[in-house]
């Protein structure tokens, strides 16, 4: 039997609108969206300014935000301060980004994590029903750039040569911090 020569052609046509299928879909269960359950308007999430309190689609357990992001940046920088005072790190700014719709897929909060909700075999709307939503703050310290002397294998000495910044994750609903760490060139 001969190939026709745009058979392969065809499988990798398939295959890339295949995959933009479970992408598309993959993003959506990560917002806790579906198609039958949208929200009312997601144009109506704004970040909360000092005087807001943002509210989110109920039917995905998204809970309501109450740390401003002065709020948020206030509970960050003495992490960061921290940091960059012990490792002798100059802070050049901080910026901050606020998310509306974060999965806990870790079950840090009380609710089940991925894999156990993956475990039960569940539909994709009861799937994102399990999985508990929650805005979030996103902190993130940028360093001064620090130079080293290079070994004889051409790695920095000083260890600090690969940080750039400091990050700290903050639940926007009760203002627990859920990460705070450096942020490096691994």
């Amino acid at each position: 039997m001969v190939e026709k020569p745009h058979s392969h052609r065809k499988f990798y046509v398939i295959v890339t609108i295949v995959l933009a299928i479970c992408i598309g879909l993959a993003f959506f269960l990560s917002l806790g969206i579906s198609a039958q359950n949208p929200p009312a308007s997601l144009t109506e999430i704004q970040t909360p300014s000092s005087n807001q309190i943002l509210g989110a689609d109920e039917s995905n357990n998204v809970t309501f935000a109450l740390i401003t992001e002065d709020e948020a940046i206030e509970l960050a920088t003495p992490l960061i301060q921290r940091y960059a005072t012990e490792n002798n790190r100059t802070i050049i700014s901080i910026n901050s980004k606020f998310y509306p719709i974060i999965p806990d897929i870790n079950g840090s909060r009380g609710g089940l994590c991925l894999p156990e909700v993956l475990s039960l075999n569940l539909s994709i709307p009861e799937t994102q029903q399990k999985i508990s939503c929650f805005p979030e703050w996103s902190i993130l310290a940028t360093f001064d750039k620090v130079t080293g002397e290079f070994t004889v294998n051409s790695v920095p000495s000083n260890p600090q040569y690969w940080i750039y910044g400091y990050s700290v994750l903050i639940w926007a609903d009760n203002g627990q911090i859920r990460y705070a760490e450096p942020q490096g060139i691994d």
